[in-house]
């Protein structure tokens, strides 16, 4: 098969414009298969120089596009929101939130440690996912970070 040429495409279009009046869907048909085939790096000067009004061909390759389902990519409406692609970054900062002040009232004495480890547990449990009567366990959790408790008289 031969590499297409402007030629060719310039009589395609030609032929197409001139017609874009009673067979617009076809106009579009041409110009998206020709813009497929050469790009829009040299598919627009084509356009300009047949006379062909770019952003009118461009509508009618769109409204072709769709009628053989395909979608033109829209841009988000809410560019200025940072993206989230996941939830492992708070996720992260909470656990980390735990450890420490797991390990701050731990110091403090003010409550059992038997209570702290099992409210420690269970919000583990649900930060990571599972099921809270699984992950329960009698054992400080190897995450945890080292604490040297005191006890004052």
């Amino acid at each position: 098969m031969k590499k297409p040429t402007l030629k060719q495409a310039k009589e395609a279009l030609q032929t197409a414009w001139g017609n874009v009046a009673a067979q617009g869907m076809e106009f579009g048909k041409v110009c998206y298969e020709w813009k497929t085939k050469l790009g829009n790096d040299r598919i627009l000067p084509l356009y300009r120089k047949l006379g062909i009004v770019p952003n009118i061909a461009e509508w009618w390759v769109e409204k072709y596009a769709n009628s053989i389902g395909l979608k033109k990519l829209r841009k988000e409406r809410h560019p200025h929101r940072a993206e989230t692609d996941s939830f492992e970054g708070i996720r992260a900062r909470a656990l980390q939130m735990l450890r420490e002040g797991y390990a701050a009232m731990l110091r403090k004495e003010e409550d059992s440690p038997r209570d702290l480890q099992a409210a420690k547990d269970w919000a583990f449990a649900r930060l990571k996912g599972k099921d809270l009567e699984i992950t329960l366990s009698p054992v400080i959790d190897a995450e945890a970070m080292p604490v040297v408790v005191s006890h004052h008289a």
